[in-house]
């Protein structure tokens, strides 16, 4: 992908720069198209949390990233009104580099906080340090920098499959039905494993579920 990069960039550039060279504008229909763009984007994420009967994004956060956008593309609308190209393309660089930054943190926060297993690290690490610990599903890579200890991968290895491929201890990559024996050991097992595995999971193990705490869609459970 690296190599196209500079020929979309040289592209660009030439596109932009043939009104200035030509002392026409042949982009003035695409530049109202794209203030109006941001605009009615900038009012409707903002307007989004007052509307929408579960909103995925916090009011403050829609606050922040509709103002960008709205700011952007009515200041945008001023400079392309009055003839400043320049300022007109270097606003729009700028809208787009400020909604790049701000927009991903605001719009994927709740998201990352449903799907994170920190908080289920902790209660590992500090209870439990001495307690296997399984990812039940597929691989979380969260899981092993917040609890500071190795994780068993039981099913989809996912990103580590190469490294299952190559593993000089296998132990640390089982199928579910090595799992399966495990829980239902004397042994004591943690596994962190998503809501919608569990159903299924306590159809196939014999020995009770034990829920210790949960975030979102992720549980923390062992077999005693």
């Amino acid at each position: 992908m690296l190599p196209v990069f500079p020929a979309l960039a040289l592209l660009v550039g030439a596109t932009i720069s043939e009104p200035f060279d030509q002392g026409k504008d042949p982009l003035l229909k695409s530049s109202f198209a794209t203030v109006a763009l941001l605009c009615v984007a900038g009012l409707g994420i903002i307007l989004y949390p007052h509307l929408a009967t579960n909103s995925k994004i916090s009011a403050a956060g829609a606050l922040m990233t509709g103002t960008v956008l709205l700011g952007g593309g009515l200041l945008s609308l001023v400079f392309l009104l009055k003839g400043r190209r320049e300022s007109f393309f270097a606003l729009l660089c700028l809208t787009a580099c400020l909604s790049g930054v701000i927009a991903p943190p605001v719009l994927f926060a709740r998201s990352v906080e449903t799907k994170s297993t920190r908080e289920l690290a902790w209660i590992v690490r500090d209870r439990y340090p001495d307690v296997p610990l399984v990812s039940y599903g597929h691989y979380r890579q969260d899981l092993p920098f917040y609890s500071g200890k190795r994780v068993i991968i039981a099913g989809s290895s996912g990103e580590l499959e190469f490294g299952r491929q190559q593993a000089k201890e296998p132990g640390w990559f089982i199928g579910p039905a090595t799992f399966f024996s495990l829980w239902d050991s004397p042994r004591q097992v943690l596994t962190i494993i998503g809501r919608n595995d569990l159903v299924m999971f306590q159809r196939v193990v014999k020995t009770p579920v034990r829920i210790i705490a949960e975030r979102g869609e992720t549980l923390l459970i062992t077999n005693q």
